[in-house]
């Protein structure tokens, strides 16, 4: 299922086994991170593949979609 609520719905077959290519090396989820203020999110990659992201939108698709914020601690 697509963190959107649908089942995934790739138009194209070759994304979506590349997508899941990469699930499969890298996991599920990737953290997104805010270059401009910090705030970083754990964000699926199925749903940014098949809808991207814009950073500027990503504390309302955090609040909508239940995405995680993360702390990124620095060194």
């Amino acid at each position: 299922m697509c963190a959107c609520g649908m089942p995934l719905h790739y138009s194209d077959p070759e994304k979506r086994k590349l997508i899941e290519s990469l699930i499969k090396m890298c996991g599920e989820m990737v953290t997104i991170i805010n270059s401009e203020n910090g705030r970083s999110w754990r964000v699926p990659r199925h749903f940014i593949a098949l809808h991207g992201i814009k950073m500027e939108e990503m504390p309302q698709l955090a609040i909508k979609y239940a995405f995680e914020e993360v702390w990124l601690r620095k060194n």
